[in-house]
């Protein structure tokens, strides 16, 4: 039984890390291909310097902080200009 759960737990770590890699590659400025997500010194200056992305739990106090006033998805999609189309949603331009 724990040979299955140790199992689990290494595709578990092996998935994070490469949707780590692939959020990486679509906010390089984030650097997750270096931390991984986890609570490095690198991970926590990217979160003040640049707000959250979307890929950020906002359950998570730090990155709730670090969101406060600002509109994260929008700040997201037009900076790394993922909104190609007019978006018709009311307030965003």
């Amino acid at each position: 039984r724990s040979y299955v759960i140790g199992c689990a737990s290494i595709m578990a770590k092996v998935l994070r890390d490469r949707l780590m890699e692939f959020y990486h590659d679509l906010t390089p400025d984030y650097a997750f291909k270096q931390h991984k997500g986890y609570g490095t010194a690198l991970h926590a200056e990217r979160l003040r310097a640049l707000g959250p992305s979307v890929f950020h739990r906002r359950s998570f106090r730090p990155v709730a902080e670090a969101a406060k006033n600002r509109d994260v998805a929008i700040f997201f999609l037009k900076k790394y200009r993922v909104l190609r189309a007019p978006c018709k949603v009311p307030g965003i331009s």
